[in-house]
């Protein structure tokens, strides 16, 4: 399976996007996998957040953000409907200022409820602050000018970041993680990201998942270690047949090249395929390993070739070198002694050689001659 760029991105948000996967997920975060929170109980909600700045900003800038996922909750407890904004962060790689980005979001998403709440009651408040404070039974000033009651509520945000990676999560989480300061650590407010990671999450808690999030965060989880993940996946049926949807995603997420088709009706057996993967890893390396033995040898042949040939040229250019020296020595004698006064020059070309070792072999000459 190729990946290509922004892929990982779009198929796990595809793949959370299902609401039974999202709720799945929550319920495995919030109630220990209970089925508390069902598909139908969740509608979509826009995932971009505005910000227009108002009065308390007014020199501010406008701007948007885009989250991930979101969604709104309805939940009945005790016989009472209460709402939550559940949103999702899917993380392909670690982030070390998701704490600060985690609250960005959060800060947004009460922000946008707070606009919202003032919004509707400006269509009502149209006589202005003094008439509304003054009637019986209305809003106090503080009130209007908060654009909020006493009674106005605000819908909880609960945040999860989903972190699809093998490698622990070793980023901060939480605020305090990011600072370091030694006055009033308690003075300083903190906030702490929820995290769902593979590597944090025990193996006897898999089973609290319902849907396929399940072979994703496990395969993920041991996708380094192929041996350990096959024993595993052996021991789990679910992996003996696996939708292509479920597939896909674990191989553009890991990187594992295993063909899958859509056409595999029975599902995807990623036993047999982790089988298969490992066996031509076995024999891809022994191919290579011949190929690289091939190499060295023929490496090592060369230089020892080489190294023979220095040798043996030593040898032999001492050897030579000695024979000529003694040629051309014996040559120079002779013409100094039939020819003692030829000049250096004139011997040299004779002998073939350079006038420097005709003037000492004349020193030589001349010392036997006076002795």
């Amino acid at each position: 399976m190729v990946i290509i760029l922004g892929q990982q991105d779009y198929l796990t948000k595809e793949y959370v996007s299902d609401s039974r996967v999202f709720a799945d997920v929550f319920n495995f975060f919030l109630f220990h996998g209970k089925d508390t929170i069902r598909p139908e109980q969740l509608s979509e909600l826009d995932s971009t957040l505005l910000h227009v700045p108002g009065e308390d900003i007014p020199s501010g800038k406008a701007f948007e953000r885009q989250r991930d996922l979101v969604r709104l909750l309805r939940l009945s407890i005790d016989g009472t409907d209460y709402l939550f904004i559940l949103g999702i962060e899917l993380q392909t790689h670690l982030h070390y200022a998701m704490p600060v980005r985690d609250l960005f979001y959060t800060s947004l998403q009460y922000s946008h409820q707070l606009t919202d709440i003032a919004n509707r009651h400006q269509t009502v408040w149209k006589r202005g602050a003094s008439a509304l404070v003054s009637s019986d039974n209305k809003i106090t000033k503080a009130e209007f000018l908060s654009r909020f009651t006493k009674e106005d509520r605000i819908i909880p945000v609960i945040n999860l970041v989903i972190y699809f990676g093998a490698d622990p999560w070793d980023a901060p989480r939480s605020l305090h993680d990011m600072m370091t300061s030694p006055l009033c650590p308690d003075m300083i407010p903190d906030y702490h990201i929820h995290l769902l990671a593979p590597a944090c999450i025990e193996d006897s808690d898999f089973s609290r998942f319902r849907t396929g999030i399940r072979e994703i965060l496990l395969y993920i989880k041991y996708s380094k270690d192929k041996h350990k993940l096959l024993q595993l996946m052996k021991e789990d049926i679910r992996f003996h047949s696996l939708d292509w949807k479920t597939a896909s995603v674990i191989l553009a997420l890991t990187g594992d090249h295993i063909p899958i088709s859509k056409e595999q009706e029975e599902g995807i057996n990623m036993c047999q395929a982790i089988e298969e993967l490992l066996e031509d890893s076995r024999m891809d390396g022994i191919a290579l390993g011949r190929i690289e033995g091939h190499s060295a040898g023929l490496i090592e042949g060369r230089s020892a070739g080489l190294n023979e040939g220095r040798t043996a040229g030593l040898k032999e250019g001492h050897s030579v070198g000695l024979t000529e020296g003694l040629e051309t020595g014996l040559a120079i004698m002779q013409i100094l002694t039939c020819h003692p006064d030829y000049p250096d020059s004139q011997i040299a070309e004779e002998a073939g050689c350079e006038e420097e070792i005709v003037c000492a072999y004349r020193q030589v000459y001349l010392g036997r001659v006076t002795s």
